[in-house]
C-alpha cells in the first residue's frame, strides 16, 4: 500500500462488490467513484484485494461490533480505466483502509490487521459507557454542575 496516513483520498473509480440476499447470494460489481462512498457522519472502510472476503468480513463484523455505528465498510476493486491509480493506492495486497469522514486517511494495514484496527478505534472511541459519578465529578470539576446529577434527578422527582 503507497497511500500514508493523513493523505487524502484521491477522487478514483472503482468497482464495488455487494452480494445479493443472505448467505450464499450472488456477488454483484457496480462501478462508482470512491467519493460517493463516503458518509460525512462515518468512517468508511476499504477492503482491497482479499483473499478471503467472507472470513475478513466475519472478522470485522466480531471485532468492530462497538462501533458499528461509526464504521461503514465497502468491498472495492479496480475499474478497469482506473487501474494503476487504484494499485497505487491500495497496492495488490490484501488491504484495509480506515478513511474519515472529511476523506483523509486514518488507518492503513493487511487484512490480518482487523485487531489493531479494533484497537486504534478504541483509542479514540471508548467501548465502556461512563458511570453517572464519574460524569457527574468531570462535570464538578469544571464548573458544569453545582451538585450532582443524581441529587438533581432525585430532587426534581421529589
Amino acid at each position: 500500500m503507497y497511500i500514508h496516513l493523513q493523505t487524502p483520498i484521491p477522487e478514483l473509480w472503482a468497482e464495488q462488490r455487494t452480494k445479493t440476499g443472505n448467505l450464499g447470494g450472488e456477488t454483484r460489481e457496480l462501478q462508482t467513484n470512491l467519493f460517493r462512498l463516503f458518509n460525512p457522519d462515518r468512517f468508511t472502510l476499504f477492503y482491497a484485494n482479499l483473499t478471503s472476503p467472507e472470513k475478513t468480513h466475519k472478522l470485522v463484523q466480531s471485532l468492530l461490533s462497538p462501533w458499528k455505528h461509526l464504521v461503514h465498510g465497502y468491498q472495492v476493486s479496480a475499474a478497469r480505466e482506473s487501474e494503476r491509480p487504484f494499485g497505487r493506492l491500495f497496492g495488490t495486497a490484501p488491504a484495509i483502509l480506515l478513511v474519515r469522514p472529511d476523506s483523509y486517511v486514518a488507518f492503513t494495514g493487511s487484512e490480518h490487521s482487523v485487531p489493531a484496527l479494533a484497537k486504534y478505534l478504541e483509542q479514540w472511541f471508548s467501548t465502556q459507557p461512563q458511570s453517572a459519578d464519574r460524569e457527574n465529578g468531570h462535570a464538578r470539576t469544571h464548573g458544569l454542575l453545582e451538585r450532582p446529577l443524581a441529587s438533581f434527578g432525585k430532587r426534581a422527582l421529589r
